[in-house]
């Protein structure tokens, strides 16, 4: 597979126990204003809670549990929690261990013989483990292409009827060997938990879990909910309000499903930290760490410098994260209920990551940035017509707003930095545009060649290749290249260059990590890249010397125009352009 490269940051450590270094109430401001923006641009709606053993250190929450009747999000509001839900079957399946009911070693054929001879040599502990080798998956596709997905539907379906939808079962891999998320593992887990307890899956985690620990506000199955308090889902953020195709919950059930609030699943969190849903035997082995960084249902990670045990989830309008750091015993919920198509709901989780990120770094008293929102109204002196980077824009202020458009050429003002040709004069730069090339031509063979060992011994030319046509999909015929990044003066051991591959059919950025001797030591898609952004933009006026461009908005970094005295500039975090009137 494409080899990508692991940055990992560190930053200054809390002593197990300490107390956090921020006032609470300086830390309820800083959250405060922090949100504000993300209000304010449309990037959220949900609820987010932070909490510590002695209780919640901050909650708030935006957007609307019901847009058309505008009735706004609270903190008891009730969200879809998708794969979070997988952290109720793996305790549930322990619960049965305990209970002797169970045994890890216990093979799926023991439960479901008509799943195939395969079916034999997969243990609850693969399913657990997401280490079963089980090709076919519900909601999620081995390849990139969206076809071969098979999606959940709008009618309910019985649960042996679900696990035994494929067939008998095909492996990718002997069970054990490797790691591969999928949701057919836990569906698989909802029916022995069905058939072992003699109780719907929905009883006896109700029985069990939610109502001894006071969980009063979870359940399964939007279906099953007549709460006032339920958030309905909307995709198109962050413009449009538009509801989702439903999906019965009875599609995943095992491996999703599930509603919570932020306060229930603080509650549930704690309580499996603490050893009072099973006994400390049970709770440590599903928090230990295997292949893929995956525990019993929950990602075991690193963040912060601490170990952080989490799980996203992800659903037609619903994206959430709840996570813990054990040594510091702070906990962390987000649950939203407006997010992008399905196509790009990884810019959904990317942006709640984001903004977890940032939460997590100013309760540890790490500085963070905020999202500009202007103070009071103010005029910009810029004029009409300007230039960037050779391309021609016009500058029309309205109130609160100044519309950037192209002129003459068909660009927009988000695409300019990504047309830049840069230079440089080294023997690396050379080689970039040898592998720019490579890659338009397809001659993997080549790329694979200029690789660092490491490389070159785990990927194997056609594996690079299926990779990069699995990720690019259809392109048509190569067009051109351009580089738009190239390294700062201050480097170390690797040198970034950011690339732009045209093609017939669509554009792809491509960033190239390469050794002082221009070798490939990493290569992947840039993020921060797209085309054919909107020729008209809209910029917030900040003050009388800053515009903001919400990036996030059409699909881009956000930007910056801004004088500092010098003339006004065109910056985002890749660079900056001068604009020339």
């Amino acid at each position: 597979m494409v080899w990508f490269l692991v940055f990992l940051f560190s930053l200054g450590c809390l002593a197990s126990g300490e107390k956090l270094p921020v006032d609470r109430v300086e830390f309820a401001n800083q959250m405060d204003n922090l949100l504000e923006g993300y209000d304010f641009y449309g990037r959220i709606s949900g609820t987010l809670l932070l909490a510590d053993e002695d209780g919640v250190i901050y909650q708030n929450s935006f957007g609307y549990r019901d847009f058309e009747g505008q009735l706004p999000n609270t903190n008891g509001s009730i969200f879809g929690i998708g794969s979070i839900s997988k952290s109720f079957s793996s305790a549930a399946i322990m619960k049965l261990v305990e209970e002797g009911k169970l045994d890890l070693d216990d093979t799926v054929s023991m439960f479901f013989p008509a799943l195939g001879e395969k079916a034999g040599q997969i243990t609850i502990h693969n399913l657990l483990r997401m280490s079963s080798g089980i090709h076919e998956d519900i909601g999620r596709s081995k390849t990139y292409d969206i076809d071969d997905v098979v999606f959940p539907e709008s009618w309910e379906i019985d649960l042996d009827s679900l696990i035994h939808y494929f067939g008998e079962l095909s492996l990718d891999f002997d069970p054990g060997q490797e790691y591969d998320y999928s949701n057919i593992n836990y569906i698989i887990l909802g029916g022995i938990i069905e058939k072992i307890s003699g109780k719907s899956y929905l009883e006896y985690l109700r029985e069990s879990f939610w109502e001894p620990l006071g969980m009063n506000s979870t359940g399964f199955g939007r279906e099953n909910f007549e709460d006032p308090l339920l958030a309905k889902p909307y995709v198109g953020l962050p413009l449009e309000h538009k509801t989702p195709d439903f999906w019965d919950s009875s599609w995943y059930l095992g491996a999703g499903g599930i509603f919570s609030s932020a306060q229930d699943l603080y509650t549930w969190m704690q309580s499996l930290k603490n050893n009072q849903v099973l006994s400390s035997t049970s709770t440590e082995e599903i928090f230990k760490k295997q292949q893929g960084a995956y525990g019993y249902g929950w990602q075991i990670e690193s963040r912060l410098g601490y170990d952080y045990f989490n799980h996203i989830g992800g659903d037609l309008g619903y994206v959430g994260e709840a996570g813990f750091f054990p040594e510091l015993g702070i906990y962390v919920v987000l649950l939203t209920n407006h997010s992008h198509e399905l196509l790009e709901l990884d810019r959904t989780v990317r942006l709640n990551e984001e903004i977890l990120n940032k939460s997590q770094n100013s309760l540890l008293g790490n500085p963070v940035s905020f999202l500009p929102v202007p103070r009071e109204q103010a005029e910009i002196e810029i004029g009409e017509l300007a230039s960037l980077g050779g391309y021609e824009f016009s500058f029309q202020q309205k109130e609160g707003e100044v519309s950037v458009a192209a002129t003459q050429d068909d660009i927009s003002l988000m695409d300019v930095f990504f047309r830049q040709q840069k230079t440089e004069d080294s023997r690396r730069f050379d080689m970039v545009n040898d592998i720019a090339q490579a890659y338009g031509n397809e001659d993997f063979g080549f790329i694979r060649r200029n690789s660092v060992l490491m490389i070159r011994v785990i990927v194997s030319e056609s594996r690079l290749e299926s990779t990069w046509k699995e990720i690019t999909g259809e392109t048509g015929g190569f067009v051109s290249y351009n580089i738009y990044s190239i390294p700062g003066e201050e480097t170390d051991s690797a040198y970034f260059y950011r690339i732009r591959l045209v093609y017939e059919k669509k554009e792809v950025g491509l960033i190239l990590n390469l050794t002082s001797r221009g070798r490939i030591q990493g290569m992947h898609i840039d993020r921060n890249f797209s085309f054919g952004g909107p020729l008209t933009i809209e910029a917030t006026i900040i003050d009388h010397n800053t515009l903001f461009v919400d990036g996030f908005r059409y699909g881009y970094p956000d930007a910056y125009i801004i004088n500092e005295g010098e003339g006004w500039v065109f910056r985002t975090r890749l660079g900056e352009i001068a604009i020339e009137n």
